[in-house]
């Protein structure tokens, strides 16, 4: 129902959606897009949570956006779904804007190409995730501070 060559049939009730093959084409390169394929036919709720999550991107793809918004998509999320999710976003940004707003610093920095770090509401640093990484403020605040043996 996402991809757009279904919004435009109206409401064609007589033309069955299998037959609406430009839309079949899309949905079918949408999942593999997503790495989905050989589970088209599977509900979503018999999906793992990764896969759901991969799921929900690729309903916002099925649309042509020429922006992606993604909301903590690392949360719930284990080591290798994440690192799936890591590779699809990299793939993706080669055609498209993605906008992350995700408190896992780790997956931000080794995606992005520019950071903007909010802390109680406020731009604590901007700019590539390089000088991000080694702002003192965003150290505090979200990657945690280097003790030594012995400081108090």
């Amino acid at each position: 129902m996402a991809v757009p060559a279904m919004r435009r049939r109206g409401f064609d009730l007589w033309t069955p959606a299998g037959e609406v093959t430009a839309a079949a084409d899309k949905a079918a390169a949408a999942v593999r897009l997503i790495g989905l394929a050989g589970r088209e036919h599977v509900a979503a709720k018999f999906l793992s949570y990764g896969q759901r999550r991969l799921l929900e991107i690729g309903v916002a793809l099925a649309g042509e956006p020429e922006l992606l918004l993604l909301d903590e998509p690392t949360s719930g999320l284990g080591s290798r779904p994440m690192e799936t999710l890591r590779t699809l976003v990299q793939r993706l940004s080669e055609r498209l804007t993605i906008v992350v707003i995700e408190h896992d610093m780790d997956f931000v920095l080794s995606l992005s190409h520019h950071v903007a770090v909010l802390h109680r509401g406020t731009v604590i640093a901007e700019g590539p995730p390089a000088a991000v990484r080694d702002n003192a403020e965003v150290r505090e605040a979200y990657l945690g501070t280097l003790r030594h043996v012995g400081a108090r």
